[in-house]
C-alpha cells in the first residue's frame, strides 16, 4: 500500500509542476524557462538567476509560485515519509515474485525489488512528461482550462528590457486576434510608426535578416523597441478583450444550444 501511496504522489508532483509550468507560459514566459521556474519553486530551489526576476515582477506569477510552494513544501515531507515505508517488504510484491524467488529467506530482495520498481516507474513518468504526443496533449488540456475558466489572464506582451523615459525591448506574440496577424513589414511600419520590429523568434529560429515583405504568422513573437506602456495599451488591452469577447459568446452558444 505505502509503494501504490508513493507512486500516486510522484504522479500528483509531475502533474502540480507540469500545471504550474503551463500557468507561466500563459503569463508570457517562455515555455523552456516556465518549466525550469515551475520545477524551482515547486522544489524551492532558489535559482537566483535573471529569469527569477520575471517571477517577481509580475503579480500574478507571484500568486502561481507561492502556489507551486505550498504544494512543494507538502509534497516533499509525503514523498520522504511514503518513500521510506515503501523500502519495507510489501505483501504485493511478496505475492507477487514470491513464486519465483524465496522472499522469506531473502527479506533483503524485497527492498531491492521495491527499488527497481521506483526507479522504473519514476523513468516512466519522467518520459511521459516530457517527450510524448500524451505530454503535449495534457499541456494543451490544461492551458484550454485555464483560458475557459479563466483563472489566468494570458499574457501576450511581455517587457524583457526597459531603459529610460520608459521605453524599452518588448515581446509581442502573434495570435489569431493580433492585428499583426499577416501584416508584412513595411504595413506594420505604416500603422505603428512608434514601434521598431529588431527581430521575429519563429519557433527555433531568429529572423534578423527582415524585408518590407516579411511576414507576421501565427505564433511568431515579435522583439520589437518602444514605449512600453503604449504598445501595451495598444495590442495586449485589445487582445484581452478581444479574448473575452469570444469566450463569452461561446458560452452564450452554449447556453443557447442547452436550451
Amino acid at each position: 500500500m505505502n509503494l501504490i501511496l508513493f507512486l500516486i504522489i510522484v504522479i500528483i508532483s509531475f502533474a502540480a509542476v507540469r500545471v504550474g509550468a503551463v500557468a507561466f507560459k500563459l503569463t508570457g514566459l517562455e515555455w523552456t524557462v516556465a518549466k525550469f521556474q515551475a520545477l524551482s519553486c515547486f522544489t524551492s530551489t532558489g535559482f537566483t538567476t535573471k529569469e527569477s526576476e520575471l517571477i517577481v515582477k509580475s503579480q500574478q506569477r507571484r500568486n502561481i509560485a507561492t502556489t507551486l510552494m505550498i504544494l512543494g513544501h507538502a509534497g516533499l515531507v509525503t514523498l520522504i515519509a511514503t518513500f521510506v515505508n515503501s523500502l519495507r517488504p510489501s505483501q504485493l510484491v511478496h505475492k507477487v515474485f514470491q513464486p519465483i524467488i524465496h522472499l522469506d529467506k531473502y527479506p533483503v530482495l524485497s527492498v531491492m525489488i521495491n527499488i527497481v520498481i521506483i526507479t522504473l516507474f519514476c523513468w516512466i513518468i519522467i518520459t511521459l512528461f516530457s517527450h510524448t504526443k500524451a505530454s503535449k496533449k495534457l499541456t494543451s488540456v490544461i492551458q484550454n482550462f485555464f483560458l475557459k475558466k479563466q483563472f489566468i489572464n494570458r499574457t501576450y506582451i511581455q517587457d524583457l528590457v526597459i531603459t529610460s523615459g520608459g521605453f524599452g525591448i518588448i515581446n509581442i506574440e502573434v495570435t489569431e486576434h493580433s492585428n499583426l496577424y499577416h501584416m508584412n513589414l513595411s504595413d506594420v511600419v505604416k500603422e505603428y510608426p512608434d514601434m521598431k520590429i529588431l527581430a521575429i523568434e519563429r519557433g527555433n529560429n531568429i529572423i534578423t535578416n527582415l524585408t518590407d515583405d516579411t511576414r507576421m504568422l501565427l505564433s511568431d513573437n515579435i522583439i520589437s523597441y518602444g514605449k512600453v506602456e503604449d504598445i501595451k495599451k495598444e495590442f495586449h488591452t485589445r487582445l484581452i478583450d478581444q479574448v473575452k469577447d469570444r469566450v463569452a459568446s461561446h458560452k452564450k452558444k452554449k447556453k443557447q444550444k442547452n436550451k
